[in-house]
């Protein structure tokens, strides 16, 4: 059953769609950024998948609970990556000196062996869940569809890619993970 909308509801949903779609526009403009790390760039592509989807759906006026969950993922995503790369210290908040406006975010460069690790090892365990997910829907007796087959050749390229990505690290474990030229 679905349910009309009012003028001042459709002006709010569509208004919402643009901001989703402009704020997937931003992310891609960051991750596409030159003077960002590789390792940073691939985290943030799955991100960029979920906010397009959910703009997608949103423009199509589809707001139920598959819209959500794609915003709640791309929310998830950019939270796990501010998570795994919050290892610098914070300012001391009793230091009268520290004046966190006037701080810089660290270089991606500097980023120790062991952030980018962890955002590799974040990335594959995503993977490894969204594999499982497509096995546990496809029964023993029958092939995946069309569907399954896409979304399978997805996790693929970015199997590969993460792959590249842990062989450049471990070449050079001392800097960070070169931008691709």
């Amino acid at each position: 059953r679905r349910q009309s909308l009012s003028r001042s509801q459709m002006r709010s949903l569509l208004a919402l769609g643009t901001t989703q779609s402009q704020l997937a526009a931003d992310v891609a403009q960051l991750r596409d950024s030159p003077d960002g790390v590789a390792i940073v760039r691939e985290a943030l592509v799955t991100a960029i998948e979920h906010m397009q989807a959910a703009a997608g759906r949103l423009a199509a006026r589809q707001l139920d609970d598959i819209t959500r969950q794609a915003q709640q993922n791309a929310l998830d995503q950019l939270r796990a990556l501010c998570s795994d790369l919050n290892t610098q210290p914070t300012p001391d908040a009793t230091d009268p000196s520290a004046d966190p406006a006037t701080e810089t975010p660290p270089d991606p460069s500097s980023w120790p062996l062991a952030t980018q690790l962890k955002v590799l090892a974040r990335l594959q365990a995503d993977i490894a869940r969204h594999a499982a997910g497509i096995r546990s829907a496809v029964p023993d007796d029958l092939s995946p569809t069309d569907e399954q087959r896409a979304e399978l050749q997805q996790l693929s390229t970015r199997q590969a890619r993460l792959a590249e990505l842990l062989e450049q690290l471990m070449s050079n474990p001392d800097e960070a993970v070169p931008e691709e030229q």
